[in-house]
């Protein structure tokens, strides 16, 4: 009988390109969205947070297919705001504000 570990190594050895591993937060579905534009947004996390300005992070949101890749500007113990690397479309923020979902957040 082959082990779950053994078919994700396999898994892993058939790769084309490295998994990014996520830092997920604590409990990810604690992560609230705050407020969003198309240059960035704020997140509201349920417990204290490690994110430091500077650090580089991805944002997930269900229906998305494409992370949102951006820069923590500022913390303070359970808010993070972030700079997007790239600005969003007026249609893009529309959508991700519609589904009313929470993001899923991770390092790069």
């Amino acid at each position: 009988m082959e082990r779950k570990h053994d078919t994700a190594q396999a898994a892993s050895e058939r790769r084309i390109r490295k998994r990014q591993d996520l830092a997920p937060a604590s409990n990810a579905n604690a992560v609230r969205l705050v407020d969003l534009s198309t240059h960035g947004c704020c997140l509201h996390f349920g417990a204290a947070i490690e994110y430091r300005p500077g650090q580089f992070i991805r944002l997930g949101f269900t229906g998305e297919t494409e992370a949102i890749r951006a820069i923590v500007r500022w913390t303070n113990s359970d808010c993070v705001g972030a700079e997007f690397t790239s600005d969003l479309s007026d249609a893009r923020v529309k959508a991700i504000l519609g589904q009313g979902a929470s993001p899923i957040v991770g390092l790069l």
